[in-house]
């Protein structure tokens, strides 16, 4: 699933690179807002998108 621009805020959305993520064994693409005070951040791991929030990503 590929979202171009952020479901909260609009703007566009970046891959952020592979991160580890609890629950998952191998690392999973971080998708992101662009606008650094949104703050809405996802994960893909080609079977599920789930959606969180910045910090709970910072938790992980």
């Amino acid at each position: 699933m590929d979202i171009m621009n952020c479901p909260e805020c609009g703007e566009v959305t970046v891959r952020a690179g592979l991160a580890y993520w609890p629950g998952f064994d191998e690392p999973v693409m971080v998708i992101e807002c662009s606008d650094e005070s949104c703050g809405w951040i996802a994960i893909d791991d080609e079977s599920a998108f789930v959606v969180t929030g910045r910090a709970a990503a910072s938790a992980a």
